[in-house]
Order: structure tokens, then sequence, then C-alpha cells
């Protein structure tokens, strides 16, 4: 479904049951924030970033929708995490052996002693965000409905309507559980990370 298509349903679906008027940028944001709160609560989108390691260069950057590190990996081997005090406090160069995560970036510790093809950042990640109508969720197809519901609830909690936003929320909360299970059930099956994101400007 696209925005515009969320946006009607909801529409649509506070019609049944009010007339409370609400401005269409107010159910966009909602709809947004309906799929910004079923990713925190399923981590169903993850991403990989996958870069190179430079001589000398401890730092790199972090995409903006990474939200959470799930596993780092520096031509297969698996990084550890480390505070960025004890990183600071240890220094030295060599094999990355640990990482630190800081301001969006990723730190390597000790500091590479010498370049490395591939470093790969596995992460859970937040939807891109809709703003033009044509725009697309994230989630998967069978699930949108979930984002309708959540604006739903949202205007009921705008309108006053308690019960009814309490009986949507959990209406949405249901929904969430099925996705996790669904979501769970691809996992098992060896469904794999969707993208690789190269900082812009590394090939140039």
């Amino acid at each position: 479904m696209t925005l515009a298509e969320l946006v009607e349903d909801v529409m649509a679906r506070l019609a049944e049951e009010s007339n409370a008027y609400f401005a269409e940028d107010a159910i966009k944001r909602w709809l947004n924030e309906g799929e910004r709160t079923v990713v925190r609560q399923t981590r169903i989108l993850q991403d990989v970033l996958e870069t190179g390691v430079a001589a000398g260069v401890a730092e790199y950057q972090l995409p903006p929708r990474l939200w959470q590190v799930r596993l780092v990996e520096l031509d297969g081997d698996v990084l550890r995490p480390i505070d960025l005090e004890t990183m600071r406090r240890i220094g030295g160069s060599g094999r990355p052996t640990h990482y630190a995560i800081w301001r969006n970036s990723l730190w390597l510790h000790p500091k590479p002693a010498s370049a490395w093809p591939v470093l790969r950042v596995f992460f859970y990640a937040w939807p891109k965000g809709m703003v033009n109508d044509d725009d697309e969720p994230e989630i998967p197809e069978a699930f949108h409905g979930l984002l309708v519901t959540w604006a739903a609830y949202r205007a009921k909690q705008a309108d006053q309507d308690m019960p009814a936003a309490q009986m949507l929320y959990q209406e949405f909360q249901r929904g969430v559980l099925e996705l996790q299970a669904a979501y769970a059930e691809d996992q098992a099956q060896g469904t794999l990370v969707r993208e690789i994101w190269v900082p812009e400007g590394w090939w140039d």
C-alpha cells in the first residue's frame, strides 16, 4: 500500500466511528510513527554496512538508519565490543579485535596497522520513512494494516476517546505478535539481510 492509500484507509476507519477531523499531515506522522513502533518491537528491518579498512584509520561512519549493532566482522573474524574509555586508555595498533560505537561512528581497536578489504557491520535499521504519496512502508505488505490501526489509535487519543484508543492499541499489539511469529518462521528458514549500505564516496 502507498502512503496515500494508507491515509485514505485511516480516514475511512475514523469516519465510521467519529466525525472528528484530523489533518492529513497528522495522519501521515502517525503512520510513520506506527512503522517505527513496529520496527522497534520486532527488529524486522536489518541491514549490513560493508566497507574496507584503511591503514591507520580507526573511525568509520555508520548509516543514519542504524539504531542497534548486531554483529561486526573483519575479514570473517567477529569483533567484540569494548567501551570507548578502555579503548582510548589501551591504545596501540595492529589487527583490530574490538570495536566501540560513538557519535554515529564505529571505532576499531586497536587502530588498524594495515588495510583489510572487508569490514561488515550487521545492524537493526529504522525505516526510511514515508514522505511522498507513492512511498510504501518497508514492513511486509501483509501487515501494512498495522499502521492504519496505530494511526487510528493515535487519533482516538487526540480525541480523548480513551476506551476506543485502548481497544485499538490492543489490536495493534496482537498484530505485532503475529508479525513477530511470521518473521521468526522466516528467519528459521534462512532469510538473510536485505541490502548492503556503502558509504558515499568510498570508491571514488
